[in-house]
């Protein structure tokens, strides 16, 4: 089973990634671990994390705002089974998307990220954080 939940998760990392190439984001960094700084986040396990897997972080800079660096957050779900109901689609989304929110709060205060935008050339230090759930079940 973990072998064909690791390929069906190389195949959506791979389709995200042709998808953010067709819209044109071609600079990204993936599988970004971020340290966990927030004890009230846990795990499957109900055990406190200590890290968030970040499968896709895209920073750019706002062509819209010239004081603002977007930092976007993408989460890659993909199943290889047939596709859930819609009872059980409604909460894995709820779930990818509050795994996702957590991944953003503790990447605001993460030294690898700043560390990382600071490489990038930041405007202004008002980074914005965006997050963008690209799941297919």
């Amino acid at each position: 089973m973990g072998e064909k939940s690791k390929k069906s998760g190389e195949i959506g990392e791979e389709i995200s990634k042709k998808l953010l190439e067709l819209i044109g984001w071609k600079t990204f960094l993936q599988n970004v671990t971020i340290a966990c700084n927030n004890k009230s986040h846990v795990n499957e396990s109900g055990n406190p994390r200590k890290t968030h897997g970040g499968d896709i972080i895209f920073i750019y800079h706002n062509p819209f705002h010239d004081d603002r660096t977007d930092i976007v957050h993408v989460s890659v779900k993909n199943s290889l089974s047939a596709p859930p109901s819609p009872a059980t689609l409604k909460r894995k989304f709820k779930e990818h998307y509050t795994e996702l929110q957590e991944t953003i709060a503790c990447a605001k205060h993460s030294k690898e990220i700043q560390d990382i935008c600071d490489a990038y050339g930041t405007r202004n230090k008002k980074n914005s954080f965006r997050s963008f759930d690209m799941a297919s079940q």
